[in-house]
């Protein structure tokens, strides 16, 4: 599977499809971008892994369910991830750390970066990173971060049958969202349009 990591590459190179790919997940009225940290001077910095790997001859990623807490992400499916810490020389280490506490998973070859967000409900201007791990994972989830591990074939996305619409509530809105259904989940918000870009990345390799 290392030639999937190279030809993801190659693909890169050839430039992100970045907003023209992120919107079809976006929530109506939500701006998709193109976005620049300079932009976003008060933003909290942040980096996800979107972490690739061979598990049963399928090309996989991986997820979290996060815990129930009183915050704008409670209970939410995400990448692993999170803020920027002092010690962290760059973003991509960011990604690394951050993967690593979460789940547990060292040893990432960078593949490359994806299309950069800003988050308006947490104000978190995020970075997310393709990794690539050569060997297969045990995942070692941190019981104060991770609820559970939500593993699946990334061609999955590419499945008509996997994107579908559900109704988020706040305390003062109400709005029906895209979403895929993955793993008896709802994944939706800016976890979606990263694998809104990571499926329009997956259409080109099979070009």
């Amino acid at each position: 599977m290392k030639e999937f990591s190279a030809t993801m590459k190659q693909v890169l190179q050839r430039g992100l499809p970045g907003p023209s790919a992120q919107r079809f997940m976006a929530p109506a009225g939500r701006v998709v971008g193109p976005f620049e940290e300079k932009d976003y001077p008060d933003a909290r910095k942040a980096s996800v892994m979107v972490l690739l790997y061979s598990r049963q001859d399928e090309v996989r990623t991986v997820l979290m369910e996060r815990p129930s807490y009183d915050g704008v992400h409670s209970g939410q499916i995400s990448f692993p991830g999170g803020g920027q810490e002092q010690q962290d020389a760059d973003a991509w280490q960011t990604a690394q750390r951050e993967t690593m506490e979460e789940v547990g998973v060292t040893d990432i070859q960078l593949i490359g970066p994806l299309s950069p967000l800003y988050i308006p409900p947490s104000n978190f201007f995020v970075r997310p990173f393709l990794g690539w791990l050569p060997h297969e994972p045990v995942f070692v989830p941190d019981e104060q971060e991770v609820a559970s591990i939500v593993e699946f074939p990334v061609h999955d996305l590419l499945l008509p049958s996997v994107k579908s619409t559900m109704m988020v509530e706040r305390k003062d809105w109400r709005m029906e969202v895209p979403c895929y259904l993955i793993g008896g989940h709802q994944v939706w918000g800016a976890t979606a349009i990263i694998l809104s870009e990571l499926e329009a990345l997956l259409e080109k390799m099979d070009e």
